[in-house]
């Protein structure tokens, strides 16, 4: 009986740890240019996630299209991700950028610090013992 219960305890903890994903926060906080290539650019992202929850907060997986100017460029991929109690993370990618895909106009706004409007949306996955719960996550820079 004593088993039961602590098996149920625990179950319940991994799945509510995924389960108040959907109260976090999420701001991209920076995206800088790390390298120019003749094919294409490498920016670096860095996305703040705030847990308000009263529990540790587990994600195992977020796949997101990254927006620039509302043009739709790359997924951006973020492994498993733990956010403590009350506390904030910040998970960081290197995202490569075929210049094909954002055509000249805007190569030259990012390179000269212009004012860009930048956006991530897609999903973020918790995997349970009753399968994958996915949520939809849309974050804007500030």
């Amino acid at each position: 009986m004593l088993a039961a219960s602590v098996c149920l305890i625990v179950s319940c903890t991994y799945l509510d740890q995924r389960l108040s994903a959907n109260k976090c926060k999420f701001t991209i906080v920076n995206i800088d240019i790390r390298s120019f290539s003749l094919t294409g650019m490498t920016l670096g992202l860095s996305v703040d996630i705030f847990n308000p929850n009263k529990i540790d907060v587990v994600i195992d997986k977020m796949i997101l299209d990254l927006y620039i100017k509302d043009t739709k460029t790359v997924n951006v991929t973020f492994n498993e991700v733990i956010i403590p109690t009350k506390k904030r993370t910040t998970v960081n990618a290197d995202i490569a950028i075929p210049y094909s895909i954002i055509g000249m106009s805007m190569i030259d706004e990012i390179k000269n610090n212009r004012e860009i409007q930048y956006r991530l949306a897609g999903i973020a996955y918790m995997n349970t013992r009753l399968g994958v719960v996915k949520y939809p996550v849309t974050i804007s820079m500030n």
